[in-house]
């Protein structure tokens, strides 16, 4: 009876610290999905926030060969000797004197007379002579001068250096972050997103694991001026490949390999893959002239959805209140819902996907944020966990 009332505690006490270890485990989440908005608990507003477009560091867009390399803030500009540069020309030589016709033959009273011309031209020569010294005199110091180089006024030195200053340097662009990790919930699950830029290629990850299963949704590309281009997209079920597309933007087509099962799409500019768009609109903002655009999963393609801004509200994330921006897009009876947070460079703080009976739906909420190494939001605590989950808005 003993041995038999041993073994039954010792059993409850296993069961025990497995409860309180899965408390531990899943306390926050299960508290951040008890306090999280669904349905007319998100009331929309007219919006007041606009998503302001985000500028790419250029560290972050840079070749790996001149990685870590700055431009010259200055250039100076050394003027060799005007000597050096334009070979010095002989001064022409004096012209002759033209010769002076003799006069006609006089009376006899001029013969005495006829010797002085000779001095006029004597000094007319002489005349010219020192005039040309005279000109090369004054000349001499204008060369001189020009040989050296040209010290600029202050007034012509400020001219120059706003001249040669980047346009619009004054302006202080937020800039966009190569590095974000984002902790959503989905139901009592943790799901980690990483978005991470390196020299012009970006990758983007959707990851959860649980009990020895995983799932692994990626998204890699390039990004730079025209934004967010992704070239492949893939689904991971425990480390095993689901589907898959492929984008080849040169011919123009994207190949879906859904379970070994190939198809050929058209693809055109500005098309994106069920979550590279979030990141699209985060960093173009209302920089984006087309809203529309096809949306592209490893099974299947979404032709020309449209987005429109739906409106503003203001959701319950983690230890905090954040007004936030709904993009809406629609096809058929499928719909895709990016709820983007300006004061965190836009970035998707819940994503909601509806995608029809063959791939699902599923609705994720950011709990914490990191933001280049910096927490900008941290995860619900229970002491305004469950008091706050009847009023998930602040008003």
């Amino acid at each position: 009876m003993t041995l038999r009332f041993g073994r039954r505690l010792l059993g409850f006490a296993l069961i025990l610290s497995l409860l309180l270890h899965l408390s531990g485990l899943f306390g926050e989440l299960a508290l951040a999905w008890w306090a999280r908005p669904s349905g007319n608990e998100t009331p929309l507003r007219k919006a007041t926030q606009k998503l302001a477009a985000q500028e790419l560091d250029d560290e972050m867009t840079k070749p790996a060969g001149l990685a870590g390399v700055k431009p010259a803030d200055k250039q100076v500009v050394y003027l060799r000797p005007l000597a050096e540069l334009v070979p010095a020309k002989a001064p022409k030589p004096a012209p002759e004197p033209k010769p002076v016709s003799k006069p006609k033959p006089r009376p006899a009273k001029i013969v005495a007379s006829a010797a002085m011309p000779a001095a006029p031209v004597e000094m007319a020569a002489s005349s010219a002579v020192a005039s040309a010294a005279a000109s090369l005199s004054a000349s001499a110091p204008e060369l001189a001068a020009a040989s050296k180089p040209v010290a600029a006024t202050p007034a012509e030195a400020t001219r120059t250096t706003q001249a040669s200053a980047p346009a619009g340097l004054g302006k202080q662009a937020k800039a966009f972050p190569k590095n974000v990790q984002i902790t959503y919930v989905y139901g009592v699950f943790p799901v980690r997103m990483t978005w991470q830029v390196d020299q012009g290629d970006y990758r983007l990850k959707l990851a959860g694991s649980l009990f020895g299963r995983s799932r692994l949704i990626e998204s890699v590309g390039i990004v730079g001026k025209q934004g967010v281009v992704p070239t492949r997209f893939s689904d991971y079920k425990d480390d095993k490949l689901l589907n898959e597309a492929n984008f080849d933007w040169d011919a123009g087509t994207v190949t879906l390999n859904d379970k070994g099962n190939l198809k050929t799409e058209p693809l055109s500019p500005g098309d994106q893959d069920l979550f590279s768009a979030a990141f699209q609109f985060a960093l173009q903002g209302a920089k984006m002239k087309n809203f529309t655009f096809s949306m592209l999963s490893g099974r299947k393609r979404y032709p020309e959805v449209t987005f429109e801004i739906r409106g503003e509200t203001t959701l319950r994330l983690g230890d905090q209140h954040v007004d936030v921006i709904l993009l809406h897009g629609e096809f058929e009876d499928r719909s895709f819902d990016f709820w983007l947070a300006p004061q965190w460079n836009n970035m998707p703080v819940r994503i909601q996907l509806t995608l029809g009976k063959d791939s699902g739906s599923f609705d994720i909420l950011a709990n914490a944020i990191t933001i280049n190494g910096e927490q900008v939001l941290k995860p619900l605590s229970s002491a305004n966990g469950v008091t706050n989950r009847n009023n998930p808005q602040l008003r």
